[in-house]
């Protein structure tokens, strides 16, 4: 009679290591995902595979953070269309010594 080994019940207990290495970047990627406003189910998908949750996690702690991609987007949207706003964010610059707006004004539209 052969030895009962602890594997031969659950063989999947032999792939246990492998996620419990890969539960912290799991628990990271998740967290910088919902922060960053990604994908959350994707990158948690992503996470818990072994020794590739490593390689995505510095990927995404690299990514842009779309929330604020977005809140940018707006405040530019509503500064093109309110131009006396604009024109008065121009002469507070000036009035407090740094250099004028319209001199760190970006074209968007140009193609670098």
């Amino acid at each position: 009679m052969t030895p009962v080994q602890p594997f031969d019940f659950f063989p999947m207990m032999g792939f246990l290591p492998l996620f419990m290495f890969s539960l912290p970047a799991f628990i990271v990627m998740v967290l910088l995902a919902h922060n960053k406003g990604r994908n959350v189910v994707l990158w948690g998908v992503l996470g818990i595979i072994p020794f590739f949750s490593y390689i995505c996690m510095f990927y995404i702690i690299g990514a842009s953070n779309l929330r604020v991609e977005k809140k940018i987007d707006r405040i530019l949207e509503i500064l093109e269309k309110n131009e006396p706003h604009a024109e008065f964010v121009a002469k507070m610059a000036a009035a407090s010594g740094h250099a004028r707006i319209e001199d760190k004004i970006i074209d968007l539209n140009t193609e670098v």
